[in-house]
């Protein structure tokens, strides 16, 4: 993942029952932002729950809601596909080739492990056209964290990068 510019503005979103169908993932209206994005950066504060920070501070721009629900889907299916439950031929070219490597080396190593659960998601709106998303996976007890880079060409998200951690 790259760093951070300092006009990235981060969100928790709830995870929610998002079905996960890729039917929807490229939605055709294009991602308009109500203003200039903000100067300082701001961080959602940590929270008991998984509900949304609000982005109080003044000239935040808040993730758009296709937006938010596009990564929500690309996360459940990340999470199935790391666990083995989606095939690469399910990605189509939603994923970049690397992406594909990296689920399917990683749905490989843990085939006889019980499969992650996604525990939180944060939201990184880094320009209108890149979202970077983190995932806060659990499972027996334990937790990992992966992040995902979603790029938006041609009118539809793709997911361009996959870290996930031990």
């Amino acid at each position: 993942m790259t760093a951070l510019p300092l006009t990235a503005t981060c969100f928790r979103v709830p995870i929610g029952a998002a079905g996960v169908t890729f039917a929807d993932l490229a939605p055709r209206e294009p991602l308009e932002l109500a203003q200039p994005a903000p100067s300082p950066l701001h961080v959602a504060p940590p929270s008991g729950g998984l509900a949304e920070s609000p982005g109080g501070e003044s000239g935040a721009v808040p993730v758009p809601p296709a937006v938010r629900q596009t990564a929500l889907l690309f996360a459940r299916a990340i999470v199935e596909g790391l666990g083995g439950r989606r095939s690469a031929a399910q990605f189509g070219d939603l994923v970049a080739q690397r992406v594909l490597s990296v689920l399917a080396a990683r749905a490989h190593a843990d085939r006889n492990r019980v499969p992650f659960t996604p525990a939180s998601l944060r939201l990184q709106l880094v320009s209108p056209v890149a979202l970077e998303v983190t995932l806060r996976l659990a499972r027996e007890g334990r937790s990992t964290a992966a992040a995902f880079r979603l790029d938006r060409r041609r009118g539809r998200w793709r997911c361009t990068a996959l870290v996930v951690g031990p």
